[in-house]
């Protein structure tokens, strides 16, 4: 999971609905990027960043969630 796009998008108001507008991608595609079932590519992950205004690469950092 890419917790820190998923935080990025809440501190900013922001629905995955109008970032993948904003990015012209489908949205079911930007909530598997969102989710880590698959990895932006190298554009993508640049225009998602600058929309955002953050770092591409704290944006995009995978963060595993323990399961016990």
């Amino acid at each position: 999971m890419l917790a820190n796009l998923k935080a990025a998008l809440g501190e900013r108001g922001m629905r995955q609905k109008q970032l993948a507008a904003r990015c012209r991608l489908p949205e079911p595609t930007l909530s598997r990027i969102v989710t880590g079932r698959v990895s932006a590519d190298a554009k993508t992950r640049a225009r998602i960043a600058h929309i955002l205004r953050c770092e591409e690469s704290w944006l995009f950092e995978r963060v595993t969630i323990p399961v016990n």
